[in-house]
């Protein structure tokens, strides 16, 4: 007759079952992966690069170059009148007009610009602007002044570091303007149309005899004080005039009569 197993036996045979069963259990728990979570999706390169773009400055197409100076814009289908901050440029009839406005063109005519408005309107109605030909980093009024074509006007930039180092090296350099002996009006006095006194001329603050002030004007002839073109039009005032003597006056020379 077979023996029946003991209660001890039997519990243990339960007690090992129990222990496999978690075992399994813990096994296969760890082998079943977790529920993945979904990365963030990358921000496209192109996405990224336009958000942190500034909208790009308009260009406008220069349509006139009159002077060395001053240009034309076409602006919604109109013409603007333009004239470059911050520099002075040699007149009509003066040494290197020539080459400035040809310098002028040949950086402008036919292209297009960004411009920097400085002065919405002058005495004479024109935009004052700082323009920079497209895909150039400097200013169309800088490469005048660093080329001799024109000059710094300290009193309206408050002396711009730019502009005052390109006219040290023009100036050291002597070219343009700077190569010649012509008396140019580098203060742009000729701009406040000077009405001059006869005795504030002739004579200084301590009541001596001072020099003559002569009116050059911009076509060349040379007044003395008293005459009836004397300040008249555009010129300036100088000790030291370059150009052709007056019919009436005599200019240098004095009255002919």
């Amino acid at each position: 007759m077979e023996s029946k197993p003991s209660f001890s036996y039997q519990a243990k045979l339960l007690t090992s079952a129990f222990l496999l069963f978690s075992w399994s259990q813990a096994g296969w728990a760890q082998a079943q992966p977790g529920t993945p979570v979904e990365a963030p999706k990358p921000v496209p390169e192109e996405v990224a690069t336009d958000k942190k773009k500034k909208p790009a400055a308009p260009l406008y197409e220069v349509v006139r170059v009159p002077e060395p100076g001053i240009f034309h814009v076409k602006a919604g289908g109109l013409e603007v009148r333009l004239k470059a901050w911050g520099i002075g440029c040699p007149k009509r009839d003066q040494p290197i007009y020539r080459e400035a406005l040809r310098f002028a063109e040949d950086h402008l005519l036919g292209l297009k610009v960004k411009l920097e408005v400085k002065r919405e309107f002058d005495p004479d109605g024109y935009k004052q602007v700082m323009a920079y030909p497209e895909g150039d980093s400097v200013s169309f009024n800088r490469a005048m002044i660093t080329n001799g074509y024109a000059w710094h006007m300290e009193k309206v930039t408050k002396r711009l570091g730019g502009f005052a180092i390109a006219q040290i090296r023009a100036k050291r350099n002597r070219i343009g303007v700077w190569g010649q002996s012509f008396a140019y009006d580098f203060e742009g006095s000729a701009d406040a149309a000077p009405k001059p006194s006869l005795p504030s001329l002739l004579r200084n603050q301590n009541g001596s005899a001072a020099r003559i002030m002569y009116w050059q004007s911009f076509i060349g002839k040379i007044h003395r004080p008293g005459c009836a073109f004397y300040s008249k039009g555009n010129g300036i005032l100088t000790p030291n005039p370059q150009g052709r003597n007056c019919g009436v006056c005599g200019g240098l020379q004095g009255s002919r009569r």
